[in-house]
């Protein structure tokens, strides 16, 4: 289940007023929580370990599709042109050179200059929400010869736990069934 119908489930509960006052306590309750075990937070979903075990081993028989993150409101012009670069590069990247191409433009060369990390930040949350995918120092555009599930990045899986949110939030959404 991805995190926003997650929250619209808790908004249901008596967790709706303290939810309502700031969403850092429902992220913060999945971070705190998943030191816990009881649930895993994978690509912007929310799974019962036991689902997602089952989601695991189905997606490494081919027998469903692999989840991206939840399409969010955020907009990064450099990593916009991350992207358009690496979809004319079959044969990948490494940040450096990335970097190099991005500094070839004047706004994003700015950018670069004042916060050295940002084009390393953009290229984290593109591989973590799977726009790009990373294999050893080199990042590619994803082609289904890049998405088997041995290569596509595994970063932002953590498990987390609730004991205050409802187990029925955490079974397996049919969208990610192929069929």
């Amino acid at each position: 289940m991805p995190y926003a119908e997650a929250r619209d489930e808790i908004m249901k509960t008596h967790l709706a007023e303290k939810l309502q006052k700031s969403e850092k306590g429902f992220y913060h309750a999945i971070s705190k929580l998943s030191k816990a075990g009881e649930i895993v937070a994978y690509k912007g979903h929310l799974f019962s370990p036991e689902l997602f075990t089952k989601f695991t081993t189905d997606l490494a028989a081919g027998l469903v599709r692999d989840l991206k993150f939840p399409n969010v409101a955020h907009r990064s012009p450099m990593g916009d042109a991350v992207k358009t670069m690496m979809q004319s590069r079959p044969n990948g990247a490494e940040s450096g050179h990335i970097i190099w191409e991005l500094r070839k433009n004047p706004e994003f060369a700015a950018i670069i200059e004042k916060n050295k990390t940002h084009p390393y930040n953009v290229l984290a949350r593109l591989t973590k929400t799977g726009e790009l995918v990373k294999r050893g120092k080199r990042y590619y555009w994803p082609t289904e010869k890049t998405e088997t599930p041995s290569t596509t990045s595994m970063e932002g899986v953590s498990k987390v736990t609730s004991e205050e949110i409802p187990t029925s939030l955490f079974a397996q959404s049919s969208e990610s069934r192929i069929g």
